[in-house]
């Protein structure tokens, strides 16, 4: 995907590129084709292992664990205002990065981007000739000029190398370089097949490693029903509890009680994520751009819109109130904040959706993503009210309830559902938009 500057921002840019000093990088000579040190500089955070000398007395950032603000950032701080202006303008809502690579004159050979998370935008900057990106693809490789203009594309994926040119030629390569170090919690209960057809089946179609994989359920006689067929990775914890709220509340306080702070909590009927109509395969890279984006806004939850049809997926991510489905959301634990816990076992996610609200002043929401699942399924929150009519019944004296707790931010719609040829009207649950409290 490509997409033009406009010249003002253009000469904006460039200007301001051309006021940092740029120094050269032994340590990437190996990505030149005259195996010469780049005036290739990262300006954003870097780890431990990446040329340590250039952050001896900088900034350790607050959240990235062994990262640290690299020269070039602690040297010219102002630069980051033009960054965020220009990403602001031009990038995908819901595209994250940490880093920017600026490389000047530097002419890449082959090479794949082994220490970026997912996708990454460039530009070309400058009066150069030739210097066009190569991306060698299974199809062909693709010449693109990307002077003037922004690409998206896939570094860690696809082998790319720069075209010989003539003067100076600037190109600034966005991208995040932060694997978050995440658990995955599913809460399953009496679905052992349900949540192997479904919910492993797609984490095993993705580029999800099952070992951060926390399954919690309810006691032994159920881990025992599940043991069977389930990955030898995946991590099981018994919970004892009775309820689909007192099992997120036993989630939450056990992540609050260990050393772990990025969860993505996922119900075992998911059968994708998507975005828009597209199935995605890169769930990592998404789960990274979800706490990426949620930090950035300084926010400690994140999820999905819960409908999946294309009408209602606006491209955008929001801050302000909205309804954060249970079916799949992340969360950062912040030791400094109360954990959150529900008095619910149905409308538990509304609950916790403006909860999070209140106690963080916004939520963040992909509007883009959805879910596929079949609401309503056997097992699940419908085994513990004895089946779907008695859960469908219990929703109006619940909404109310809700109502009466949270009506400043919510609204009840009635809506008629069909079960087994008999229509029901059951109400549901709207939260408002607010944006300040």
């Amino acid at each position: 995907m490509e997409f033009p500057i406009d010249n003002c921002d253009y000469n904006y840019l460039y200007s301001e590129l051309k006021k940092l000093k740029l120094f050269t990088c032994n340590h990437r000579r190996h990505i030149c084709k005259d195996n010469k040190p780049p005036k290739s500089c990262l300006y954003g955070y870097t780890n431990l292992q990446c040329n340590p000398n250039y952050r001896v007395g900088h900034e350790n950032h607050h959240i990235f664990t062994n990262y640290y603000e690299t020269k070039l950032k602690h040297l010219y701080p102002h630069f980051q205002i033009v960054i965020d202006k220009i990403s602001k303008k031009y990038f995908p809502n819901d595209f994250y990065f940490n880093s920017v690579q600026i490389n000047k004159n530097t002419n890449c050979k082959s090479h794949k981007d082994g220490k970026n998370i997912g996708y990454s935008i460039i530009i070309g900057l400058g009066d150069y000739i030739g210097g066009e990106l190569c991306i060698e693809k299974p199809d062909d490789v693709h010449e693109i000029n990307i002077n003037k203009k922004f690409l998206i594309f896939d570094g860690s994926k696809y082998t790319h190398w720069t075209n010989d040119f003539i003067n100076d030629r600037y190109s600034l390569i966005f991208f995040n370089n932060f694997n978050f170090n995440y658990r995955i919690a599913i809460p399953s209960y009496k679905r052992p097949k349900v949540l192997l057809k479904k919910t492993i089946k797609y984490l095993l179609e993705t580029d999800i490693d099952l070992n951060k994989v926390d399954l919690f359920l309810k006691d032994e006689e159920e881990a025992l029903k599940y043991s069977e067929n389930l990955p030898q990775e995946i991590n099981v914890i018994i919970h004892n509890q009775n309820g689909i709220g007192a099992t997120r509340n036993y989630i939450q306080t056990y992540y609050y009680e260990s050393n772990t702070k990025f969860i993505v909590s996922i119900d075992d009927d998911i059968e994708s994520i998507v975005k828009k109509d597209k199935k995605i395969y890169k769930l990592n890279h998404f789960i990274n751009t979800g706490f990426g984006l949620t930090m950035k806004n300084n926010l400690n939850i994140w999820g999905i819109n819960p409908c999946s049809n294309n009408f209602f997926m606006k491209d955008r991510v929001s801050t302000n109130l909205k309804y954060i489905p249970a079916g799949f959301f992340g969360f950062i634990v912040d030791n400094n904040k109360y954990c959150i816990h529900t008095q619910y076992d149905h409308l538990e996610d509304y609950a916790f959706s403006c909860e999070a609200f209140l106690r963080d002043n916004g939520v963040v929401r992909f509007n883009n993503y959805s879910m596929i699942t079949t609401n309503f399924a056997e097992g699940g929150i419908s085994e513990t009210y004895g089946g779907k009519k008695n859960r469908l019944n219990e929703t109006e004296k619940l909404c109310n309830e809700f109502f009466s707790q949270y009506g400043d931010m919510c609204r009840i719609v009635k809506k008629k559902i069909i079960i087994i040829f008999n229509l029901i009207t059951t109400l549901k649950i709207q939260l408002i938009n607010h944006t300040i409290f």
